[in-house]
């Protein structure tokens, strides 16, 4: 079995840390914390490791004229409507997950534009609960 890392590591505890954590978990990045410093490791086949210089980065979306979920739980209440003027600081939103309530605040002075959200409905992880048009 080939080990690609970008960083140089001693084989032994590489080896020690990768055969370990193979058992315990399947997946293709590891952080590994040696002496105080925490390397990134990823696992690849060979093939993988060739065709991935290759890749695309990929595409980061604008998300400023979106308020997000930033965590999975039950929307407990909507404080906006459709067409209101919100200001930077404003309650947008209350997101329950795990018996604590998230008051979720504008970023940014906009116009609420949608609410694809409803009070009640559960919410995963950076799902839009409200959707804006920036002011100009």
């Amino acid at each position: 079995m080939e080990l690609f890392c970008s960083k140089w590591i001693s084989s032994k505890v590489l080896l020690f840390y990768f055969s370990r954590f193979l058992k315990e978990i399947k997946k293709s990045r590891y952080n590994i914390q040696l002496y105080g410093t925490v390397y990134s490791l990823q696992v690849l086949s060979p093939r993988e490791a060739a065709l991935i210089g290759h890749m695309k980065e990929p595409a980061k979306l604008n998300t400023e004229n979106f308020v997000l979920s930033p965590m999975p739980g039950t929307l407990i209440s909507v404080a906006v409507k459709v067409g209101d003027h919100v200001t930077t600081g404003q309650e947008i939103a209350i997101v329950e997950a795990m018996k604590m309530q998230n008051i979720l605040r504008s970023t940014r002075d906009a116009v609420v534009k949608a609410i694809p959200g409803s009070p009640g409905k559960s919410v995963s992880l950076d799902e839009i609960i409200v959707e804006f048009v920036p002011l100009k």
